[in-house]
């Protein structure tokens, strides 16, 4: 797994394509034959998941009770119920590699952000 890993970031780099970083692509390797890399979580701080059905949780593998057809996005972001679930998935101890909470907190740290800084830095003026 971990050559083709490489294959792939080999393959994306050489041809410019915007990817997942290094580091998070490298660590689903280790997801799947020992413990991932410990990453602080930002789950409900950075994004949101939004099921087919209206349910807004932090995080994607999170059930939740509030859902976007009885309020909008904006005031779910700021409400206490939405906070708590926050709370929940910070306390949460499950091993996990999700390419969005994942790759986004690794990102968010700052040995994440330095570890590639020249792609964080394309990306952010790329999306600006």
């Amino acid at each position: 797994m971990s050559r083709q890993i490489s294959k792939v970031i080999r393959y994306a780099q050489k041809r410019q394509m915007p990817i997942s970083s290094v580091k998070f692509l490298k660590g689903i390797t280790h997801f799947y034959t020992a413990d991932p890399p410990y990453h602080n979580c930002y789950a409900g701080f950075l994004c949101c998941a939004i099921s087919p059905w209206g349910d807004v949780s932090p995080c994607v593998d999170m059930e939740s009770s509030v859902n976007i057809r009885n309020k909008p996005l904006d005031q779910i972001w700021t409400s206490n119920t939405f906070h708590l679930l926050r709370g929940e998935a910070q306390s949460c101890s499950r091993r996990c590699w999700d390419t969005t909470n994942a790759e986004l907190s690794i990102r968010c740290q700052l040995s994440g952000f330095l570890y590639e800084i020249n792609n964080n830095v394309k990306d952010i003026m790329r999306y600006k």
